[in-house]
């Protein structure tokens, strides 16, 4: 695992540095065709990929072909990356309610695919960069930013890990986080400015993203018994029911405890589940 993090992490690295060389490669001829500095040819954002590379496409010789083989490659990044979120909310709904989906994981998919399709219709209208520009400048950062940080308080305060995730990689997120605070605003897509309902569209969808982990977080609190602190300690505790699955993945950071005698509700015999307790309650 620690070898493949470092392959991973350098590859992923490499690759950029590469697409870099590409890219500002093209940045400065199209400056020097156009007489103009680097920066002026194309701002960050989607103007990269749809404005600077196919002006730079027809220029080559036989550019229709290069400008097909570059949007066929934008399609394929666009589905291979669709096929890790739609994965992520399919699992996520068989495993929530394995009852009504777990023989259905087919259907779930195509119905998880409808529904995208039809939010996704109003990015593809005139007006669709705008609605794009907007949810990737809100969604796309704070959210990510603000989920990423719970996760890892999640994940070390209560599951444990090591000084890296402890310390480093929090630190880390809240210096990139408290930048793009301070540094914020409002978004706009060239000379265009958004109106105030659109930033309020914007924040709306940061609310409507992160509100459900409180509500969930009172919900289980008003379900859990004992006192308000023990509801509390249950609630910064590992579920009853999650473990390693192999008994050989139970070792060394995940120690087993305490062991619950539970009914198998399929077959009303009584079986050992051994669970990881938190290491700070």
């Amino acid at each position: 695992m620690f070898k493949d993090t470092f392959a991973v992490t350098l590859t992923n690295a490499g690759t950029s540095v590469l697409a870099g060389f590409a890219i500002f490669s093209i940045l400065g001829h199209m400056a020097h065709v156009y007489n103009i500095p680097v920066d002026k040819v194309v701002k960050e954002g989607f103007g990269l990929a749809f404005i600077a590379y196919p002006d730079a496409l027809s220029k080559l010789p036989i550019s229709p072909l290069w400008s097909v083989l570059f949007f066929v490659m934008l399609l394929t990044v666009g589905l291979d990356s669709q096929f890790a979120g739609i994965e992520v909310l399919t699992t996520c709904l068989v495993d929530a309610f394995p009852k009504y989906f777990k023989s259905k994981r087919g259907i779930v998919t195509v119905a998880i695919c409808s529904m995208l399709y039809l939010l996704g219709l109003p990015c593809v209208t005139r007006a669709g960069i705008y609605w794009v520009t907007l949810i990737d400048q809100f969604a796309a950062t704070w959210v990510m930013m603000l989920l990423v940080v719970l996760e890892i308080i999640g994940i070390v305060f209560i599951y444990g890990g090591n000084p890296c995730w402890f310390f480093i990689s929090p630190c880390i997120i809240l210096v990139i986080l408290g930048w793009s605070i301070t540094t914020f605003a409002p978004p706009t897509y060239g000379k265009v400015q958004y109106p105030d309902w659109g930033l309020g569209l914007g924040w709306s969808l940061v609310a409507f993203v992160l509100i459900w982990i409180p509500v969930v977080a009172l919900y289980n609190l008003r379900k859990a018994r004992g006192s308000p602190w023990e509801r509390f300690k249950s609630l910064c505790s590992p579920s009853e029911e999650w473990h390693p699955y192999l008994d050989i993945h139970r070792g060394e950071r995940y120690s087993e405890e305490r062991c619950y005698n539970r009914k198998d509700h399929k077959s009303h015999q009584e079986v050992d589940v051994n669970v990881i307790s938190s290491s700070w309650l």
